[in-house]
């Protein structure tokens, strides 16, 4: 499912649990988004130094696989709607001046 609008900004409302803010994971992991050329959407890649067992973790996502994620409950997010402003449950930290739904969910705090 592709998201976009009023239907995935009420999906990030929901999914903003003030509970589940994350301090202890302050390492910044790579994302790269798809190349020209590849059938890969996009990846994201965690640090060994950031996992339990020592291992990198690297997540990838097909450009011919929307059907399948969909089925699977991921929803794929339109690129501009992290960039609007964060208007969550959640008190992000005071150095962050006008918080973005982007610094919610894959900021460094």
């Amino acid at each position: 499912m592709t998201g976009g609008g009023a239907e995935t900004l009420a999906l990030l409302r929901e999914l903003d649990d003030p509970e589940w803010l994350e301090a202890d994971f302050a390492v910044r992991c790579e994302a790269a988004p798809d190349d020209q050329d590849s059938s890969e959407y996009g990846r994201g890649v965690v640090p060994a130094g950031a996992t339990v067992r020592g291992t990198r973790l690297v997540v990838c996502v097909s450009n011919v696989g929307s059907r399948a994620l969909g089925g699977l409950g991921y929803v794929v997010v339109v690129e501009e709607l992290p960039g609007c402003d964060h208007d969550g449950p959640s008190r992000l930290p005071g150095h962050v001046q006008r918080p973005t739904w982007a610094d919610r969910f894959f900021g460094i705090f």
